[in-house]
């Protein structure tokens, strides 16, 4: 299968503004410049990572639109790659496992249970047939290799997306990472605070 280029994205100098609700990211190949698996702890620790990618992402943190990584790696190899590169951790918002079926499932089912518009989904990865499940099964979501988010300028979706959850989720983690010594602290005011279960569960 060839390059996928998004019929919604003008590949030109002058990059499409696009209003973003939710930015998918694969890990493999896609943010992080190998793959987890065939890594030992000392070269995941010193791997790079795919420069297009992380500027996009950096983008997305800085707009306030949730970050969240979906990919073929089982939990246990995700908590390797933060546990390698720690900073990184507080660039996602959530983490979605998926070693089998099709990725487009889970991003549809996010979307749905966040009430966010699938064309205001984007969604990178560097394998085709990857992107090509997305754009058949998750209608309007834009699915791109690393290589062409350069044409894109993200912007923040207006008022119609419900992403009150998603924010304070993100605030919480960010939280932690900035005090990781007072992590009890923050747990037993979460759970004195909030009811909804989803905002506690972030702190496991």
């Amino acid at each position: 299968m060839g390059e996928l280029f998004h019929p919604n994205i003008e590949h030109s100098s002058s990059p499409t503004e696009i209003q973003v609700g939710v930015l998918f990211v694969d890990l493999d190949k896609t943010f992080l410049d190998g793959t987890v698996i065939n890594m030992t702890d000392e070269e995941l620790e010193n791997a790079g990572l795919i420069a297009n990618t992380l500027t996009l992402v950096r983008r997305a943190n800085d707009l306030g639109i949730p970050v969240v990584m979906v990919t073929r790696n089982s939990m246990e190899l995700i908590e390797r790659f933060f546990a390698a590169k720690p900073e990184l951790s507080c660039l996602f918002d959530e983490t979605i496992p998926c070693e089998t079926g099709q990725k487009s499932e889970p991003i549809k089912s996010f979307l749905a249970n966040n009430s966010i518009d699938p064309k205001r989904a984007i969604f990178v990865d560097d394998t085709a047939g990857e992107l090509a499940d997305v754009e058949s099964n998750s209608e309007g979501t834009i699915a791109i290799k690393p290589q062409e988010t350069g044409d894109i300028n993200l912007k923040s979706a207006d008022a119609e997306t419900s992403l009150t959850k998603i924010e304070v989720r993100k605030k919480i983690k960010r939280l932690l990472a900035l005090y990781p010594l007072m992590r009890q602290k923050i747990v037993n005011w979460l759970k004195s605070s909030f009811a909804d279960a989803d905002y506690v569960n972030l702190t496991a």
